[in-house]
């Protein structure tokens, strides 16, 4: 049976369940460790706790046919907008995008034993003459770039950014960089140009509940 609860409160008795597992999850909690607490106090001694989580950033950098037109330096811009804008989503309460990268880490602070960890060998790769699956995905992308809001809209990435702990006063060159990068995309996909082999860095971690 399903039932709807808060991560944070499970409304299941200490011990009740053999495998507790959540996907994509954690990276949209304030605190993490809290939520693995409550995962594991419903999870039986000798149960096993498996979680998938990614680190999104990476996705931002791969050498697709758009960012190999943007110069070392624009991609130098990139890199401090999309970390900071990142940070600062942290600092705000509002996730992680990079939690798969610190999950081993934060287990090791429960009393767990056997922690190990898988990464995703799926590439996503995009080549012309695109598959009907593939067009419908891009021009979804070019859907929300749009409408104002691919990523985030850009007062929500001026508070992000701010609270990310990079200099304020870069702000407006390093989103302009973002929007040259996001229309070269549209362009690119209009013109049946674009081409992506990016695989997304997502991981399995599993442990298991000391006895």
């Amino acid at each position: 049976r399903y039932q709807q609860a808060s991560i944070e409160h499970l409304p299941f008795a200490d011990g009740e369940f053999d495998l507790v597992t959540c996907q994509t999850l954690l990276m949209h909690v304030a605190e993490p460790r809290a939520a693995l607490a409550e995962m594991l106090r419903v999870l039986r001694p000798g149960g096993r706790l498996l979680v998938a989580e990614p680190n999104n950033l990476t996705q931002q950098f791969s050498a697709d046919s758009v960012n190999r037109q943007l110069s070392p330096s624009q991609l130098g811009e990139l890199m401090s907008l999309f970390v900071s804008c990142s940070r600062g989503r942290a600092a705000l309460g509002r996730g992680d995008d990079c939690i798969g990268d610190a999950l081993p880490a934060l287990l090791s602070e429960f009393d767990v034993e056997g922690v190990s960890v898988f990464q995703n060998e799926r590439s996503n790769f995009i080549l012309p003459p695109y598959s009907e699956y593939q067009r419908a995905e891009l021009e979804q992308v070019i859907s929300h770039a749009d409408s104002g809001f691919w990523l985030w809209d850009k007062e929500d990435a001026r508070e992000l950014y701010a609270h990310g702990g990079a200099e304020t006063e870069l702000f407006e060159t390093r989103y302009a960089v973002f929007m040259r990068q996001t229309q070269l995309f549209r362009e690119q996909v209009r013109e049946s140009q674009y081409t992506s082999n990016n695989g997304s860095l997502h991981y399995l971690i599993s442990a298991t509940r000391r006895s």
